[in-house]
C-alpha cells in the first residue's frame, strides 16, 4: 500500500512539473566547442567568439595539411627574404630567384602583395584573416551585425 501511494505521489508531481520549451540538447549553443567554434557564424550565433578565438582558432591551424607556411612550395619561400630565412629556403632562392613584381611599390614589393590592403572583404572571411591584418575587434563588429540583419 505504502508503494502505491508513493507511486502515485511522484506520478503527481512529475505531472506538476513545467514542461520545457525545448528538449535536452534542442537549442545547439549548448553543444559546446566543438559546435561554436566550427564557423564564425555559429560562435557569433552563441556568443562565444572570444572563447573561439582565444581557445580553439588560435591554434587551429597546428597539425593541419597547410597549417605551415613552409609548406607552401618555392611561391611562397621565395616571396621575400623573410619567408625565406623563415622556411631555411634562401639558399634555394637565391639560385632560383626570388618573386619580383611588374609594378612594384616604394619597398619593391609588389602591389597589393600584402593580403590586409585588400580591405575588410578578406579582414573578415575568416578569423586566421581578422588575426593576420590586426583587424580582430573591427570584424567581430561586422559578423555582429551580418548575424543581426539574418535574425
Amino acid at each position: 500500500m505504502l508503494t502505491v501511494v508513493v507511486f502515485a505521489g511522484l506520478l503527481g508531481l512529475c505531472a506538476s512539473a513545467p514542461l520545457l520549451d525545448a528538449p535536452v540538447g534542442g537549442n545547439p549553443c549548448t553543444w559546446g566547442p566543438s559546435y561554436w567554434c566550427a564557423n564564425s557564424t555559429q560562435a557569433i550565433r552563441c556568443k562565444t567568439v572570444d572563447y573561439c578565438v582565444s581557445k580553439v582558432w588560435k591554434q587551429s591551424t597546428e597539425g593541419l595539411v597547410g597549417g605551415d607556411k613552409c609548406t607552401w612550395g618555392p611561391a611562397y619561400w621565395c616571396s621575400g627574404a623573410d619567408a625565406a630565412d623563415e622556411c631555411q629556403a634562401t639558399e634555394y632562392c637565391d639560385k632560383n630567384g626570388y618573386a619580383t613584381a611588374k609594378t612594384p611599390t616604394d619597398n619593391g614589393a609588389p602591389l597589393g602583395s600584402d593580403k590586409c590592403t585588400w580591405g575588410p572583404s578578406y579582414w573578415c572571411s575568416g578569423v586566421n584573416q581578422a588575426e593576420e591584418c590586426d583587424s580582430m575587434d573591427y570584424c567581430k563588429t561586422v559578423w555582429e551585425n551580418e548575424q543581426n540583419q539574418k535574425l
